[in-house]
């Protein structure tokens, strides 16, 4: 959040329900016409509101501020509170405005008024007992369920499937799923699915297809996608059959020379029957291509993982010398394998 000058209020509270956040209502017993109030709605760290963890954070004029028991509603952006959790409301001003308070101790928040002191601590000052008056109101929904359609995606000589990387919000109870249709067919889902709708089928490689967005959830909760901008990227990809990488040159030093080398990689979602991986050593820039001595397989417990080992002993040392990996996949296979964390260790 920004930094603000100003003197500030604090309310714990624990939030009975969960929802998207719609508008917060204060409650001012007077206003000054100067200075502007700034509400944070933040999580809490051991009972304190952590206002350097916020979740929203808005600010209205003194001009925006109806005194009495009307109140004063602000538009908060749609970000999601979870039922049960501890939440603090800050805020901070430094105008001369006054907020009403709770009629009785502690009477409607589960929580604790606090007064700022200093830039990030808190005291209980002399209305302590009594909570800053305020309302939350969440957004409501007219459907269970929402499709919404992101157009046509299109990729030349086919794709083999689509990736959605964004930032997807499913508060407990709602989800977001994603289908495509092909050309004169029916809506697919991409991913698993439990048999009641057709799970996306892309052997055919189409090279344009249509794709939406289908939102469950409930008349008080709904799942959210950002979408535009940086923050979301709706990609296709092709799998290509085979590939090969060649490391930059790994050199051990001046006057230094290895003889042993050993190279390991993880590879996730690998078929040790029908897919190949191999390592190679190249000695120098363009020099002569080394095989293994050796290889070993070590699958991972209870995953998709295998740890891949490759030793090289050089019957001639040498300074100079680069890592060559080469793949092939599974022929009509569509699910990559992925080669991640690749190492190596040498010794003369």
């Amino acid at each position: 959040m920004a930094t603000h000058t100003a003197q500030g209020r604090a309310q714990t509270f624990i939030a009975a329900s969960g929802g998207r956040l719609k508008d917060l209502t204060l409650y001012f017993q007077s206003k000054a016409s100067v200075g502007n109030v700034v509400a944070v709605i933040c999580h809490t760290d051991g009972g304190y509101p952590n206002i350097a963890n916020a979740i929203v954070e808005v600010t209205i004029t003194p001009a925006d501020i109806i005194v009495g028991a009307v109140g004063t509603k602000i538009p908060l952006p749609p970000e999601s509170l979870v039922a049960g959790q501890r939440y603090g409301l800050v805020i901070l001003s430094a105008g001369d405005h006054a907020l009403y308070t709770s009629a009785k101790p502690r009477s409607t928040t589960q929580g604790q008024h606090w007064a700022l002191n200093g830039s990030s601590s808190y005291i209980k000052g002399d209305q302590d007992a009594y909570d800053i008056a305020f309302r939350l109101t969440y957004q409501t929904y007219e459907q269970p369920q929402c499709i919404v359609d992101l157009g046509a995606i299109t990729f030349a000589g086919g794709m083999d499937g689509v990736v959605i990387d964004g930032v997807v919000d499913e508060p407990s109870g709602t989800d977001i799923y994603f289908e495509i249709q092909k050309a004169g067919g029916q809506w697919q889902t991409i991913g698993i699915t439990g048999g009641q709708r057709l799970q996306a089928d892309f052997t055919d490689r189409p090279d344009s297809i249509q794709f939406r967005a289908v939102f469950n959830g409930t008349s008080e909760k709904m799942p959210s996608l950002v979408v535009g901008g940086a923050r979301t990227a709706i990609k296709p990809f092709r799998n290509e059959s085979t590939f090969k990488h060649a490391s930059n040159e790994i050199d051990a030093g001046a006057g230094e020379t290895v003889s042993y080398v050993k190279l390991n990689a993880v590879l996730d979602f690998f078929d040790t029957d029908d897919d190949d991986y191999s390592f190679d050593m190249q000695l120098d820039v363009g020099g002569s291509i080394i095989n293994p001595a050796s290889v070993k397989d070590v699958h991972l417990r209870d995953s998709t993982l295998v740890s891949r080992t490759a030793i090289f002993e050089l019957g001639t040392p040498t300074q100079t010398y680069a890592a060559v990996l080469t793949g092939a996949m599974a022929t009509g296979r569509l699910e990559r394998f992925t080669v991640d964390n690749v190492k190596h260790y040498a010794k003369a």
